[in-house]
């Protein structure tokens, strides 16, 4: 069950960033001439990468607990549906997809353990706004690496539409990380009643170390934004090395990321047993 939310968390978490920076994409490129030959690009190319997420999606949910909040319904038919609704979106290419993909990613809230609990919907919305914004932050930055930095790096004459994206992207981030601060506590103070149980249960020692692969993703943000984003606006000579170093620091924090994922789903996994 821990591998299928895993695997579950991964592919919903790539999807969801993935989709809202490919909309973010279609916005800009409406406004900002500079970048829309690159989105063009960008946009062309997602396909394998979309279509590799979906198929790990639908392998994995299969496995997932099937007691949903609302009693003895089987969710494996609500997943189902929803995600044929999904194949179609990335077919047609749908704005509507984010719609269904939100769906996808409140279902995990909703088989998690503050689903269960007496007054269950302030902490599933609060489950379930952590998921979102962590899928928007972590499944951009994958993005990124995997699919607009590899198009930078053939060709320069995308700096400047690398540089806007990035722009547009980095405010976003940063949202994102402030608000898993604030919901994160809050799901927490859930869990963990006092000091002590942070220290000695599986479930508190799980989310100190949630919290140090946090700690670290927040660091490669701020190297981004202090070390590489002022280097990609100067006219160097080096700036290919710089976007291959930008490249690999977004590698590392995808990996980084989806060991924080895999201590999400130990978290659920435990959170169902206390």
């Amino acid at each position: 069950m821990m591998i299928s939310h895993w695997f579950t968390l991964i592919s919903l978490t790539f999807l969801v960033g993935a989709w809202g920076l490919a909309w973010q994409l279609r916005q800009m490129a409406q406004n900002t001439p500079s970048i829309v030959l690159l989105a063009e690009l960008v946009l062309s190319s997602r396909q394998r990468l979309m279509w590799g997420a979906f198929g790990l999606l639908a392998l994995s949910v299969w496995w997932l607990p099937s007691r949903l909040l609302w009693g003895s319904l089987d969710t494996r038919w609500v997943w189902l549906f929803l995600l044929i609704g999904l194949a179609l979106a990335m077919w047609r290419r749908a704005d509507w997809g984010l719609g269904v993909l939100g769906l996808l990613l409140f279902l995990q809230s909703a088989l998690s353990r503050a689903a269960f609990l007496a007054d269950w919907v302030v902490p599933t919305l609060t489950d379930f706004f952590h998921l979102l914004l962590a899928a928007i932050w972590l499944g951009g930055v994958a993005y990124l690496a995997l699919a607009i930095a590899p198009i930078v790096l053939r060709d320069a004459a995308h700096l400047p539409a690398l540089n806007a994206i990035l722009r547009r992207f980095s405010p976003i981030a940063t949202f994102c990380v402030l608000g898993l601060g604030l919901t994160g506590i809050i799901h927490a103070a859930l869990f963990i009643s006092d000091f002590n149980m942070l220290i000695t249960s599986a479930y508190g020692q799980t989310l100190l170390g949630k919290l140090g692969l946090f700690a670290v993703l927040v660091a490669f943000g701020a190297w981004h934004q202090q070390v590489i984003m002022p280097k990609l606006r100067q006219k160097l000579h080096k700036l290919g090395n710089t976007v291959q170093h930008l490249r690999w620091s977004l590698l590392a924090e995808s990996a980084t990321s989806v060991l924080l994922l895999l201590m999400v789903a130990l978290m659920k996994a435990m959170s169902l047993k206390l």
